[in-house]
């Protein structure tokens, strides 16, 4: 929806001032002028930069009357008509500021208190116009305004952007009707094309995140410029002990590992030198352990966290690497948590060479959220090459729990309470779906058997869908379709899942994905009468690829490449039932796939 111009349009249109005579003569309105408004120009340019404060426009400009500027002080004027448009693929930034009378929110326009001037907020461009960043991975909104991922050949970040907005001036003349009856006229519109145009992106800072590489091996360390898409990103690195880490070449950022040791490493800004940053650099052993599945920066380093949501376990994954040599045979790893309260060892697994371990997490929001733990993990077992197993380097992530708003569900209406929660295995979710005891801490799961979709359907599809017809026990109805009162809000989906294949000697497909499906079964300009199918378009989903083990392992799913978290779309306006859907694809007809350890974890930042 285009906030722009349906709220001007509706707020701000029918600004009338009634123009005053003579003290003596009273009040008088006066609408009815002799002459009709023109322009000396019925086209205008305006140009601005971003933040550069408040631009104001006068509506008025070059507005005449029989010759003479037009007066809003001898008689009635309408702005009216308003039009905004612009480029389809650009999304004006959304925006309240109380600075400005008559302010519409949400938009960075709004109309002085007479109406006759337009008033543009440049500061809430600052994000959204870039003057370097060329930028393409997404080529525009769908109706729900979601990101349509895939490069348009236009920058995400536009240089500038040009507004034509058109509007009429009304006075209140009539035009002359002709010998049939025919209005001889209309009254001009006016057009302005407001251009508002990037500034220079500079350096405002830089940055660097730890690195380690092994003995002659060779890393770029993750660092960059604040704001990364500053026109020059230029940086100069430095080790800080050449014995121990050799920088290559100062300007790609190649660093060699020189000796075992640690050093920091050093980065300049080349436009603004007076910036810089360091970070510590490791020169391991050959063989090296990296904890895989933990949360990253924005430029793709680990923050050294794992948010992980309550009530459900809690995944840290580890992954080896063996410089100059081959992974081979199997491994082993150790685990080690610092708080049992917090996340405590439950189960360890393996996925080709990487090892996996589940930690139990309190059952309950109160009191916990926030609480951290620090889980530790090295090689007990396993080829390590020319490193001794006994000089291999533990690694370590801190595990930081979040609400899962599936933990504790606010209170029912209905006596009996929700008909879920995330012990997933406590509740069918259709016939031969219950699976007791097979759960991650030996209680029920939820047991998917994949058949066999023949050529019709080699993917071998197979869907589970948990069916609650009474929305005082739906919780999905009550957190996310609750007569509109979760529009806009971002939510990420977990589960964790194992897979049981139909030959117990064989192995586990890979590239198997796993699709969970929120579907509501009434929405704005939705249809009625029975069928899911018919409801589909409206569906959230997200999804996420298996790993290929038969032991249990976390899903994280997620919205898209790009994003994580999936968006509450703006049509979900009807308090009425939502079903969760679960697709399996890619397995073994007679694999059975369980789930257990439900989550939903509301994204603020």
């Amino acid at each position: 929806m285009n906030l722009l111009k349906t709220s001007i349009v509706a707020a701000t249109i029918t600004t009338v001032l009634a123009g005053c005579g003579e003290k003596d003569k009273g009040f008088d309105f006066n609408f009815s002028g002799g002459h009709p408004v023109t322009f000396d120009s019925a086209v205008t340019s305006e140009s601005t930069n971003e933040n550069s404060g408040v631009f104001e426009i006068d509506l008025l400009a070059g507005a005449m009357v029989d010759g003479q500027p037009i007066d809003p002080e001898k008689s009635t004027i309408y702005i009216r008509e308003f039009n905004f448009s612009y480029d389809e693929d650009f999304r004006t930034p959304q925006t309240s500021n109380d600075n400005f009378e008559n302010n519409i929110e949400d938009s960075p326009f709004s109309l002085s208190e007479d109406g006759f001037t337009l008033f543009v907020d440049t500061d809430a461009f600052k994000d959204v116009l870039r003057d370097c960043d060329t930028t393409d991975v997404m080529s525009g909104y769908d109706d729900n305004d979601e990101v349509i991922e895939g490069a348009n050949g236009k920058r995400d970040f536009p240089q500038s952007v040009t507004y034509q907005i058109q509007y009429v001036v009304d006075n209140g003349y009539n035009w002359p009707l002709d010998e049939n009856g025919v209005v001889t006229g209309e009254p001009e519109i006016r057009t302005i094309n407001l251009t508002i145009s990037a500034e220079y992106d500079e350096v405002v800072g830089v940055e660097i995140f730890a690195a380690e590489t092994p003995v002659d091996g060779v890393v770029v360390p993750k660092a960059s410029t604040i704001p990364t898409y500053a026109c020059n990103t230029g940086l100069k690195f430095e080790s800080l002990d050449s014995t121990i880490a050799q920088v290559l070449d100062e300007n790609a950022g190649t660093v060699k590992g020189i000796d075992k040791g640690e050093t920091q490493i050093k980065v300049t800004s080349v436009e603004k030198p007076e910036f810089s940053a360091q970070a510590e650099f490791n020169v391991t052993p050959g063989f090296t352990l990296s904890i895989s599945n933990g949360d990253l920066h924005s430029s793709g380093a680990p923050t050294g966290k794992k948010l992980s949501p309550t009530c459900i376990h809690a995944a840290v994954e580890v992954e080896p690497d063996l410089f100059e040599g081959s992974l081979q045979g199997d491994y082993s790893y150790t685990w080690s948590s610092t708080d049992d309260t917090v996340a405590k060892l439950n189960e360890t697994g393996t996925f080709g060479f990487n090892g996996i371990a589940a930690f139990t997490t309190p059952d309950t929001n109160v009191n916990t959220v926030g609480n951290t733990a620090v889980v530790s993990v090295n090689v007990a077992s396993g080829y390590t090459g020319s490193t001794s197993i006994d000089d291999v380097e533990s690694k370590s992530i801190e595990i930081e729990l979040v609400e899962n708003l599936w933990c504790e569900p606010t209170a029912s209406a209905h006596p009996d309470g929700w008909a879920s929660d995330f012990n997933m295995g406590d509740y069918p979710w259709g016939p031969n779906t219950q699976a007791p005891g097979e759960g991650l801490d030996g209680g029920g799961a939820v047991k998917m058997t994949v058949v066999d979709g023949g050529e019709a359907d080699p993917s071998n599809k197979t869907t589970i869908v948990r069916q609650v017809w009474n929305n005082l026990r739906n919780y999905h109805t009550e957190l996310l379709a609750n007569a509109g009162s979760a529009i806009g809000k971002k939510f990420k989906f977990y589960v964790w899942a194992k897979v049981k294949p139909a030959d117990a000697t064989g192995d586990v497909n890979s590239g198997a994905k796993l699709t969970h499906r929120l579907l509501p079964w009434s929405y704005q300009d939705g249809p009625s009468g029975p069928g899911f199918d018919k409801r589909f378009e409206a569906q959230g989903i997200v999804s996420a690829e298996l790993k290929a083990t038969t032991d249990w392992q976390l899903v994280e799913f997620k919205f898209s490449d790009l994003q994580a978290a999936w968006t509450v779309p703006a049509n979900w306006t009807i308090r009425d039932h939502v079903f969760p859907f679960f697709d399996i694809e890619g397995l073994q007809p007679g694999d059975v796939l369980l789930l257990d350890d439900y989550a939903i974890v509301e994204v603020t930042e």
